[in-house]
């Protein structure tokens, strides 16, 4: 087996060898140009994305009749600025996830999500519904957790792990936006 490979090697011609590395050549190049493309729109379509959510845009509509139009930029997005529902003054306090100031299980919320790691999490009165977007100090949470009955007219923020923030946090009275 190892001699027919040396045969054939050695009786290519270097004119046929020569096409197959420049078509080899060009395929990699017409390929590379392509993934280049596909991830330069991604990421300018992700940072545009972002910079409408910190401006208060949440909900993106992406319409595209022609997907061919993609890659030449052409996307409609529709834009709905949401408004908050209600706003109000509201005692905010921290938590952490630790069994200490949770449960057993302190990465699972009352709403079932893994809030471990995250930092967008905020536990809510009862009256809010879970997943409802909340606003604090101009940053968005979600809740996706519940406090104990008796402080059931306050908001807890999740500071994950970090112990000592929650403790600098304390307790602030605070404006609180309510989005739908």
């Amino acid at each position: 087996m190892g001699e027919e490979w040396v045969l054939i090697t050695t009786n290519m011609k270097l004119p046929l060898l020569l096409p197959c590395l420049i078509f080899l050549l060009i395929l990699y190049m017409v390929i590379r140009l392509t993934a280049l493309q596909g991830t330069y729109f991604s990421s300018s379509l992700q940072q545009n994305t972002n910079l409408l959510k910190e401006n208060n845009y949440d909900k993106l509509n992406y319409s595209n009749q022609d997907s061919s139009k993609v890659m030449g930029g052409e996307v409609q997005i529709t834009i709905k600025q949401y408004e908050p529902i209600t706003t109000r003054t509201a005692t905010v306090t921290a938590y952490n996830t630790v069994p200490a100031q949770t449960d057993s299980s302190p990465c699972i919320s009352a709403s079932g999500h893994n809030i471990c790691g995250r930092d967008d999490v905020t536990a809510c009165p009862r009256s809010i519904a879970f997943g409802t977007i909340i606003e604090i100090n101009r940053k968005r949470y979600y809740c996706y957790d519940r406090l104990s009955s008796k402080y059931d007219n306050r908001f807890d923020i999740s500071f994950d792990k970090d112990i000592q923030s929650a403790k600098e946090w304390g307790i602030k009275t605070l404006e609180v936006k309510i989005y739908n």
